[in-house]
C-alpha cells in the first residue's frame, strides 16, 4: 500500500514537472523572440495565457495529494508494471518533444522547405475603405510596399491593374527562382503566415528585365515599374526591374495575413 502511494505521488510530481517546463519552453520563446517565428501577432496572447496556465497546473499538479485515491482494485495491481509503461509514455509523448524544444537554436523553417509549396501572388482580404487610394500615391504615380501594406498591395495590383500600370513600386524581399524558370526568370518574394508556421507559404511577383545576375534566396532592395503582360490565357501584374540593391536578412522574415 505504501509503495502505491509513493508511486501515485512520484506520478503527479512528474506530471507537475512536465507542465512547468512546457511552460518554460514558451518562456524561452519569448525571451530569445523567436515566438515570431513560430506564431503569428494574434496568437500571441493564447500563448501567452497557455504559459501561466502550465506554470499554475503545473505547481498544483506537484503539491496535490491525492494519494488516498488509487485506482486499484480489492485485488490489488501491478504498480511495478503500470509504473514502467507510464514512464515510458511520459518520455515518449512528452519528454522527448522538450528535449529537443530547448536544444534547438533557430526555429525557422528553411527557405527551401516553405518554396516547395509554391509561390503565390494573388489574395483576398476583407476592407471597409478603398485600398487603391490607400495604397497607391497618384500624385507621384508610386506605391511602397511594406511589411503592413503587403497584401492590399498585391489585391490592388490584381484588380485595379489598368489603373495602376506604368507607376513606379519600391519594395524588399527575397529572390526566388522555381526549377522551371530559366535564367532571366525570378520572383520578388516574402514568407507569409496566418496562424502559426505550419501554414507559412511564399507570395511575390514575377520579375521582368535584367534579372539573372540577382542571386536566389538572396535579399534584395528593389525599385521597379507595374506592368501587365499576358500569361496563358490572363494579364498579370509584373514588375519591370530599374535597380536593385543587395541588403541584409531582415531580422523579421514573416509577413502576416491579418
Amino acid at each position: 500500500m505504501k509503495s502505491r502511494i509513493q508511486d501515485k505521488q512520484i506520478n503527479n510530481e512528474l506530471q507537475g514537472i512536465i507542465l512547468i517546463c512546457f511552460g518554460l519552453l514558451i518562456f524561452k520563446l519569448f525571451l530569445s523572440q523567436q515566438i515570431s517565428l513560430i506564431l503569428s501577432p494574434k496568437m500571441i496572447p493564447f500563448t501567452a495565457f497557455s504559459m501561466i496556465a502550465f506554470f499554475i497546473l503545473g505547481a498544483y499538479r506537484m503539491f496535490s495529494n491525492d494519494s488516498m485515491s488509487n485506482g486499484c482494485g480489492c485485488d490489488g495491481c501491478d504498480t511495478k508494471s503500470a509504473g514502467i509503461k507510464r514512464y515510458l509514455q511520459y518520455s515518449i509523448l512528452f519528454i522527448l518533444p522538450l528535449v529537443i524544444g530547448f536544444n534547438l537554436e533557430s526555429y525557422n523553417l528553411s527557405l527551401d522547405s516553405i518554396t516547395k509549396r509554391g509561390v503565390s501572388s494573388d489574395v483576398t482580404l476583407r476592407s471597409d475603405g478603398d485600398l487603391l487610394s490607400e495604397v497607391v500615391n497618384f500624385q507621384e504615380k508610386t506605391i511602397e510596399v511594406t511589411d503592413s501594406n503587403f497584401f492590399k498591395v498585391m489585391q490592388v495590383l490584381n484588380e485595379n491593374m489598368q489603373e495602376v500600370e506604368g507607376f513606379t513600386i519600391n519594395m524588399k524581399g527575397f529572390v526566388y527562382r522555381d526549377d522551371n524558370f530559366n535564367e532571366n526568370e525570378a520572383v520578388i518574394a516574402r514568407q507569409a503566415m496566418s496562424c502559426c508556421v505550419a501554414d507559412s507559404s511564399v507570395f511575390g511577383y514575377m520579375l521582368k528585365g535584367e534579372v539573372n545576375t540577382l542571386e536566389t534566396g538572396k535579399w534584395y532592395e528593389l525599385k521597379g515599374r507595374v506592368e501587365n503582360i499576358e500569361m496563358g490565357d490572363e494579364m498579370t501584374p509584373v514588375i519591370k526591374v530599374i535597380s536593385t540593391k543587395e541588403m541584409k536578412e531582415p531580422k523579421e522574415l514573416y509577413i502576416y495575413i491579418i
